[in-house]
């Protein structure tokens, strides 16, 4: 036990020439790297400029593709739509669809591009109908057994009384003048 400890203790006593002498290169060392660092933060422009997202990234977009998209992006980015959300304190439509794509594929688990296609128009489709319309346009899909029906139908009927339940809870926050309502008591 006091052989081990002894090789990591501190050294005691006075500094060596060989100690002394690698503290010294490494103190120049240091002093040499932060000249040159110093040196080419000092011009306007940086000797070395930064590598971007792009070089690392392994999917790209078509320019057709780009142009495509653009102008969707640049509405749903706008300043505009993120004041409003903020002040009426609401999910936008792009949010709505974006939670519903992170059902299907969540943002943390990495996923292939065919994957994540297939999830964007599964979710872009119950966005956009219902579960059960979804499922009758997949008609060739093996999914459309009377089990998979039945849920579609609870998941549609579910989503229809959320919906319901909070309109109707916002209809009764905003009347104030009622004299009865259901539950207030």
């Amino acid at each position: 036990m006091d052989l081990i400890s002894s090789r990591y203790r501190k050294p005691k006593g006075r500094p060596t020439k060989r100690r002394k002498m690698l503290a010294e290169n490494s103190k120049k060392r240091w002093q040499k790297s932060s000249k040159t660092v110093d040196e080419k933060n000092s011009n306007s422009m940086p000797k070395v400029r930064p590598q971007g997202h792009i070089s690392s990234m392994k999917t790209y977009l078509s320019p057709q593709v780009v142009e495509k998209i653009m102008p969707f992006y640049q509405r749903l980015a706008s300043d505009t739509i993120l004041e409003r959300c903020v002040v009426g304190k609401t999910q936008n439509s792009n949010e709505s669809l974006h939670s519903c794509i992170g059902e299907n594929a969540q943002k943390e688990v990495f996923v292939s591009k065919r994957r994540l296609e297939i999830a964007v128009t599964d979710a872009i489709e119950k966005h956009n109908l219902d579960y059960v319309k979804s499922l009758e346009e997949k008609e060739d899909s093996c999914l459309n057994d009377s089990f998979s029906l039945t849920i579609a139908e609870r998941q549609d009927k579910r989503r229809i009384s959320q919906n319901i339940s909070t309109k109707q809870r916002k209809r009764n926050a905003t009347n104030t003048n009622a004299a009865y309502s259901a539950g207030a008591f």
